[in-house]
Formats: C-alpha cells, structure tokens, sequence
C-alpha cells in the first residue's frame, strides 16, 4: 500500500496526471489492509495451535485473564471510533460530490476550483448555496 502511494504521489509531481494502471492498481489496493489485518490473525492463531494440541500450552493459559467488562469496553471504544470514522468518510464524500455538481453546474473544471474557490461556493454552506442560486 505504501509503495503504491508513495509511487502515485512520485509520479503524480513529475507528470501532474495519473496513469491509468496506477488508478486501477490503487482500486486494487482497497481492501489490501483488511487481507493484511487477517493474515496476522491467521499467523497468529495457526502458530498458538500447535502448542495447544501438543499439550505444551493448556487452552486455560491461552484465554485472557481480562474481565469480561473491559473487553465489552474495548469492544465499545473500537465500535465507537469506527463509527465517528464511518460518518467522517461519508460527510467527505457528500462535500466531494456536492462540488463536483457545483462545478458541473456551472460548466467548471477542477483547474477553475483551484484559481477561484469562489466559483464553486468557496466555503458557503448548503443553505447560503440554494440561497444564492434562488437568487
């Protein structure tokens, strides 16, 4: 994932464009941080059973030690943080497309947001937005 990054950011400064195999290598890319987050789980489990089914290891020093009400609280704390995340990702996502149709709206291009943010709304709000369009 790193690599892709850093190469697309590399490439991107030299040429100011994407090719489009790095576009889809970057699609491709998605969900590599879900298989890594399972390849350890994987790794770390197969590599415990040996020692549990070989009696080197009782199941009972294998299991936490931890009550059942901090685990509950981890399990909160991370589900909460992935939500914020969640809503974070999305309210991104509806400004993202909220100015593409701005700019689609007034017949702009990217380069036009860049040299006057104004032409797309600047920082005006929905409201101020659908305020000066009735206008």
């Amino acid at each position: 994932m790193l690599l892709t990054a850093g190469f697309g950011c590399w490439y991107f400064v030299r040429k100011n464009q994407y090719p489009p195999w790095l576009l889809k290598a970057t699609i491709a890319m998605t969900f590599s941080g879900w298989v890594a987050t399972l390849a350890g789980w994987y790794v770390t489990e197969i590599g415990r059973q040996p020692f549990l089914v070989s009696g080197v290891l009782r199941t009972a020093d294998a299991a936490t030690q931890i009550p059942s009400g901090n685990i509950a609280l981890s399990l909160a704390m991370y589900l909460s943080i992935y939500f914020l995340l969640l809503v974070a990702y999305i309210s991104t996502l509806f400004v993202m497309a909220h100015r593409a149709i701005r700019l689609e709206a007034n017949n702009l291009h990217v380069s036009d947001m860049q040299t006057d943010p104004a032409a797309v709304g600047g920082g005006m709000s929905e409201k101020q937005f659908n305020l000066e369009k009735q206008a």
